[in-house]
């Protein structure tokens, strides 16, 4: 129980509509306010890190970007050559990034779905999944990443930033 009764009254679905809402906005603005050029670094390491270990069991590697947004995380994966999918609840976030893809030939596999909904309906598995400045948006990241566990390949990795 929160110390704050009135944040008790939100449930799940009000903190989803409420991101949504502020994503169809911002979503032109988004790169340039969180992915500052130390942030990208940082992820850039994390991702290659990642991809190093997954790269002495296996060539082919299968990547999420989650809660993937305009894709960050997602154009790393695809520049390592991982299969990659990008997940992500703003179909207006989601648009931004298939305008990048289709403008540069990429091929990334896109779903617009609140984050748990698509761990939980998935039936592919993932030797990879990000999430890059995405855990503090969600009411219940724990349980997230309960289900992301689920949705990884044996050896699978997550890496989260």
């Amino acid at each position: 129980m929160s110390k704050n009764k009135n944040l008790d009254k939100f449930t799940e679905q009000d903190v989803i509509e409420a991101n949504k809402r502020i994503y169809a906005k911002t979503s032109d603005l988004y790169e340039d306010i969180v992915f500052t050029k130390d942030s990208n670094k940082r992820l850039n390491m994390l991702i290659e890190h990642a991809i190093k270990i997954l790269k002495t069991k296996k060539n082919n590697i299968t990547a999420l970007d989650a809660c993937g947004g305009t894709g960050q995380a997602a154009l790393l994966l695809n520049d390592l050559q991982c299969q990659t999918d990008l997940v992500d609840l703003s179909s207006s976030m989601v648009e931004n990034m298939k305008k990048k893809c289709k403008k540069n030939k990429l091929k990334i596999n896109f779903v617009v779905s609140e984050i748990n909904q698509f761990l939980n309906q998935n039936n592919k598995k993932f030797d990879l999944i990000v999430f890059s400045s995405a855990l503090h948006h969600l009411r219940y990241p724990d349980e997230v990443l309960k289900s992301a566990v689920k949705n990884l390949s044996d050896g699978g990795i997550i890496a989260t930033i």
